[in-house]
C-alpha cells in the first residue's frame, strides 16, 4: 500500500501539465485590436476569488515558520541537494525547472541541429540559471552545436533599480558581461521601449534566433492576489519581443501565473495562434503552493504570418493597461474560451491541493510513519529526476564560466527578512513611527560588521592589478541620471533600505537631524600628528543627508571638481585625507580607485563614530589626472541632458578582492552606526 501510494505521488508530480494544441483560431480581426475595455470571464473570476479565500488561510502565519515548514513538505525537495554531486554551473531552483522543460520539449530545432547552429535570447533572466542550464544540456546531448547566446534582465549595477523589482546576484553576471543587453540608458528594463528596440538590434547579430526564454516577475508581497494583473504587462512586452526577433520553426518559453483576467487569455491565444503547438507544465520544482505555470510555445509560424497584428502588438508596446486590452471577448473562439476554463481550473486544483495539504500538516504535526514515507516519497522523486532526464557530469572546462569568486557574494548577501505574517505586514502601516523605529534598530542591532583588521587604518596598496593597465579598466559608462540612490553592489540590501526608510519618511520630519554637526567626525588628531603624512591635504564631504542616497547626480560634478582642484594643489610625496565619502554607487568606488592608483596605499578608517575616512598616502604619479579631467568633461557634456556616467572603471576591477572587501566593510559599518544614531534622535526628540 506505502509503495502504490508513493508510485502516485511521483506520478502526480511528474504530470503537471496542460495542452492547449488542437483548438480553433479564427483569423484576428486588427481593426478591433486595442479597441475593448476590461472583461470578465464569470468562471474564472469564482475561480480567483476561491484561490485568494484559500490562500487567505496562511494569512496569520509567521512567513518564516511557514517556509520553513514547506521546504519540509515540498515533495521535490531532495532534488536540489542530490544535483549537488553533478556539480551543475549556477545551479538554482530556476536552472532545475528549465532543465526540465529542456528534457521534455524539442527547444533545439531540428533545423539548427541539422546546421550545427543554434542562437538564444533570454529575457528577464537574472541570475542566470536559464542559460547554464542550457549550456549543461546542450554539452551532454549536441555537443557539436555552435551555440551564441544574449540576454537581457533589470541590470543589478544601475543604482537606480529598486531592490525589490530585481535579482542582484550578479555572479553569473558579471562574468559574461558582454552577452547581457541593458540598453543605452543601462537600467535594463524590458517595459522600455526604447529597450525593445535595442534588443531587435541584438538579435540580428546573432540571428536566426531559435529559442527565446522569458522568466519574468513582479514583488507583489504587497497585494498577493492581484499577482496575474501585476505581472500582464511584463509578460506582453516579453511576448511582443519574441514574436519580432524569433526564427520561423523557433520555440519560446514564458513564465505566467494564474489565467484569470481577461489580459492573460487574451495573450494566450495571441501566442495559440502564432504557434503550432502550446503546452503549460508547472515543473517539478515549481513550489506546489504558488501560481507559478510555464508556457511552451513551440514551432512558431514566423513573422509574416501574423504581420499585420504583430505591427499593432508592437506599436502598443508601452501602453497594455487594464484599461486598454488587446481583444473583445466576443473575438475570442468559445472553444479556445472553453479550454483556458479548464487549463485554470486544473492548475488551481492542483495548487489549491498543495497549499491545504500544507496546512493540515501545519496544524497537525506529521508523525513518525508521515514522516517517513515523505522521506520516500522525496527520495524518489530526486532519483526519477535524475534517471528520467538523464543527468550528468558536465567537466567544469565546459562550463561558461569556470571561476567563481564567492566572497562578493557572501559579504553583501543579507537573506529575506520573514520574521512575519502577511496580516503583521498589512498591520505595519497603522503602526506609529517611534515602534517602526524601535524594529529597525533590533533589526540593524542584529547585523553583525566586522573590521578586516586589528588596526584603525587597514591599509593596501593601490588596487590595479600587477601587469594590468589603467587604460584597460576605466570605462566611462553612460546611462540615465539616477536622482536616488536605490541599490548597490557595495552595500548589503538590508541597510540600504533601511537608509531609505529613514531618509525618505523620517529625516525630513525632524529638522535637528538635517545640522551637520551631529554627523561631524573627529579630527583625527593621530594623523594630523602623523609625521610620515607629510604635505596633508584635506577633502571633507560632509553634506550627510543629502550626500548619501539621494540627489545623486546633482553633486557628481561637484565631487569630481573637488578632487581635481585639490590634486592641482599636491605635490609628488603629499597625502590626501578625504572624509565622508560615500561609497554606494559605482561612480564615487570609481573615483576612489582611480585615486589609489596615483598614490602608494590607501587607508581604509575604521569607522568609530558617524562620519569615516580614507587616506591617500604619498602622490606618486600624475597619470590619472587625465582619467578624472576626461571624466568632468563627460559629466559637463550631459549636463543638460537625462543621461550622465554611472561608472568609471569596470566593475571586475572594484569586485578586487581585497579593495572590495574595505568598501562594502565601511559601507556597512557607516549604514548601520549613522542608521542606529538617526533612530536615537528621533526617538529621542519624540
Amino acid at each position: 500500500m506505502d509503495s502504490h501510494y508513493i508510485n502516485s505521488n511521483v506520478e502526480v508530480i511528474f504530470s503537471k501539465r496542460f495542452s492547449l494544441t488542437g483548438i480553433d483560431c479564427h483569423e484576428i480581426n486588427t481593426c478591433n485590436l486595442f479597441t475593448s475595455g476590461p472583461w470578465m470571464i464569470k468562471e474564472l473570476q469564482e475561480m480567483k476569488h476561491d484561490l485568494n479565500r484559500i490562500k487567505g488561510k496562511l494569512n496569520n502565519y509567521n512567513l518564516l515558520k511557514w517556509h520553513n515548514h514547506t521546504r519540509l513538505t515540498n515533495r521535490a525537495g531532495d532534488i536540489f541537494k542530490n544535483l549537488r554531486k553533478f556539480k551543475p554551473e549556477l545551479l538554482t531552483q530556476a536552472w532545475i525547472k528549465f532543465y526540465e522543460i529542456l528534457s521534455i520539449f524539442n527547444l533545439i530545432p531540428t533545423f539548427a541541429t541539422k546546421e550545427f547552429v543554434f542562437n538564444s535570447f533570454h529575457l528577464c533572466e537574472a541570475p542566470g540559471a536559464f542559460i547554464t542550464a542550457l549550456n549543461h544540456f546542450i554539452k551532454l546531448n549536441h555537443s557539436s552545436l555552435q551555440w551564441k547566446w544574449f540576454a537581457t534582465t533589470l541590470n543589478p549595477y544601475y543604482e537606480g533599480n529598486e531592490l525589490n523589482c530585481m535579482i542582484s546576484d550578479d555572479r553569473f553576471i558579471v562574468n559574461t558581461l558582454e552577452n547581457w543587453c541593458f540598453g543605452s540608458d543601462y537600467i535594463g528594463n524590458i517595459k522600455d521601449k526604447e529597450l525593445f528596440y535595442e534588443i531587435l538590434q541584438k538579435a540580428e547579430i546573432i540571428k536566426p534566433v531559435h529559442l527565446i526564454t522569458a522568466d519574468g516577475s513582479i514583488d507583489c508581497q504587497e497585494n498577493p492576489g492581484e499577482q496575474e494583473s501585476a505581472v500582464s504587462s511584463l509578460n506582453y512586452c516579453e511576448m511582443v519581443v519574441a514574436l519580432n526577433i524569433l526564427e520561423k520553426g523557433g520555440n519560446f518559453v514564458m513564465k505566467i501565473f494564474t489565467i484569470f483576467e481577461c489580459q492573460t487569455v487574451c495573450l494566450l491565444y495571441i501566442l495559440h495562434c502564432s504557434f503550432k503547438s502550446i503546452e503549460l507544465i508547472k515543473p517539478v520544482c515549481s513550489k506546489e503552493g504558488n501560481s507559478e505555470v510555464y508556457v511552451v510555445c513551440l514551432d512558431y509560424f514566423g513573422k509574416d504570418h501574423i504581420l499585420p497584428l504583430l505591427e499593432i502588438l508592437t506599436d502598443n508596446y508601452d501602453k497594455f493597461t487594464e484599461s486598454k486590452i488587446g481583444f473583445s471577448n466576443e473575438d475570442l473562439p468559445v472553444s479556445f474560451v472553453n479550454k483556458i476554463i479548464e487549463c485554470a481550473k486544473y492548475f488551481k486544483f492542483l495548487q489549491v491541493s498543495a497549499i491545504e495539504r500544507n496546512i493540515r500538516l501545519y496544524e497537525n504535526k506529521m508523525n513518525k510513519k508521515q514522516r517517513i514515507i515523505l522521506g520516500r516519497i522525496r527520495a524518489a522523486v530526486a532519483k526519477q529526476f535524475i534517471s528520467k532526464y538523464n543527468i550528468g557530469f558536465l567537466p567544469s572546462e565546459q562550463c561558461i564560466v569556470q571561476d567563481y569568486s564567492s566572497y562578493k557574494f557572501s559579504l553583501t548577501y543579507s537573506s529575506k527578512d520573514e520574521d512575519f505574517s502577511f496580516a503583521d505586514k498589512i498591520l505595519e502601516s497603522t503602526v506609529d513611527t517611534e515602534a517602526l523605529l524601535i524594529r529597525l534598530k533590533t533589526k540593524l542591532a542584529c547585523i553583525n560588521v566586522e573590521w578586516p583588521s586589528s588596526e584603525d587604518v587597514y591599509w593596501i596598496d593601490g588596487p590595479l592589478s600587477q601587469n594590468a593597465e589603467m587604460d584597460a579598466v576605466i570605462c566611462m559608462r553612460i546611462g540615465r541620471k539616477i536622482e536616488n540612490l536605490n541599490s548597490s553592489v557595495f552595500c548589503m540590501s538590508i541597510l540600504i533600505e533601511a537608509r531609505k526608510m529613514l531618509e525618505n519618511d523620517i529625516i525630513s520630519n525632524y529638522q535637528q537631524i538635517d545640522s551637520d554637526e551631529n554627523f561631524l567626525f573627529n579630527e583625527w588628531h593621530f594623523l594630523n600628528n602623523n609625521e610620515e603624512l607629510s604635505g596633508k591635504h584635506f577633502l571633507n564631504f560632509n553634506n550627510f543627508k543629502q550626500f548619501w542616497l539621494n540627489n545623486y547626480y546633482n553633486q557628481q560634478l561637484f565631487v569630481i571638481n573637488e578632487i581635481i582642484n585639490t590634486l592641482n594643489s599636491m605635490k609628488i610625496g603629499d597625502s590626501l585625507i578625504v572624509k565622508n565619502f560615500p561609497l554606494i554607487s559605482q561612480f564615487n568606488v570609481g573615483l576612489v580607485y582611480i585615486l589609489g592608483n596615483i598614490f602608494q596605499r590607501i587607508g581604509f578608517v575604521n569607522p568609530t563614530d558617524y562620519g569615516f575616512g580614507l587616506i591617500f598616502y604619498h602622490l606618486k604619479s600624475l597619470t590619472g589626472y587625465s582619467y578624472l579631467n576626461e571624466a568632468a568633461e563627460l559629466l559637463k557634456s550631459h549636463e543638460n541632458t537625462n543621461r550622465t556616467i554611472v561608472s568609471l572603471v569596470h566593475i571586475k576591477e572594484l569586485y578586487r578582492e581585497e579593495f572590495y572587501k574595505c568598501i562594502t566593510c565601511i559601507n556597512h559599518a557607516v549604514l548601520k552606526l549613522t542608521s542606529l544614531h538617526i533612530i536615537d534622535l528621533v526617538v529621542k526628540e519624540k
